[in-house]
Formats: structure tokens, C-alpha cells, sequence
């Protein structure tokens, strides 16, 4: 008898335990670090795990000393700025698009503290990357 009356409330729970355990995300963005990469937002589709998976090749960039993702958006701080530093930031937005295959934009900034953003100061150039061209 009891069990009659316990497989109605299984059958009404087990959907909702199930859309609740499927909405966490596996990994916390404060856990995504790689070197100097740091990922501020993953996004739904997991982007910024990618994107720090295909840029990987930053941290050996010794000018490079910081890089912040957020979603499908790259922030890349120079300290010296390196004479090639428009080729750097056009490569990680040539490969974060190659890899996320989706509009991929980076932005350089020097002297600035990490979280820093556009509009908050000046910044040295940004470039966008979409149907793997750079733009």
C-alpha cells in the first residue's frame, strides 16, 4: 500500500530534480584559471572555457601580463607593450573564432589592473574576428 501512494510523488519529483540538477554549471568561472588566463564568465555555451584552451600559447608571451575572458570576449593587459602586440591580439581573435566559431573580440590594454574594461580608460586597439576573418 505504501508504495502506491510513494510513486506518484517520485514520478511528479524526479522531472524537477532533474532539470534542477542539469541547470548547475560543472565547473565555477573562479575555478577556470590557466597561467595568466583567467576566465570571468563561461557563458551557456562554454566559451570561455574554449577560448582559454585555444589561447593557451599566452602565457609564454612574457609582455603578456594578464588575460581576462568573458564569454566570447578577450582582454589581453601589456606591460611593455611589445612591438608586435597588433599581431597578438589579431592571432587569439584569428583562433578564439577558428575555435568558438563565433564572433570572437579582443581588446589590448597597458598599465591597466586586471578586471579592466572598455570605457573605463584608453586602451591600445581592439579587433573582432568573425567567419574566421579578422576584421
Amino acid at each position: 500500500m505504501p508504495m502506491k501512494k510513494l510513486l506518484p510523488v517520485l514520478l511528479i519529483l524526479s522531472p524537477i530534480i532533474l532539470m534542477i540538477w542539469t541547470c548547475q554549471p560543472s565547473t565555477p568561472a573562479e575555478q577556470l584559471h590557466s597561467g595568466k588566463i583567467t576566465v570571468v564568465k563561461n557563458g551557456s555555451r562554454g566559451y570561455g572555457k574554449m577560448l582559454m584552451e585555444s589561447l593557451e600559447y599566452l602565457n609564454d608571451v612574457e609582455e603578456i601580463v594578464w588575460v581576462e575572458i568573458d564569454e566570447n570576449d578577450v582582454y589581453i593587459g601589456f606591460a611593455p607593450v611589445p612591438d608586435d602586440w597588433d599581431l597578438i591580439i589579431r592571432g587569439a581573435a584569428y583562433n578564439g573564432n577558428r575555435e568558438i566559431n563565433f564572433g570572437t573580440h579582443v581588446w589590448a590594454a597597458y598599465g591597466e589592473r586586471k578586471g579592466w574594461r572598455p570605457g573605463q580608460s584608453t586602451y591600445l586597439g581592439e579587433v573582432t574576428a568573425r567567419y574566421g576573418k579578422v576584421e
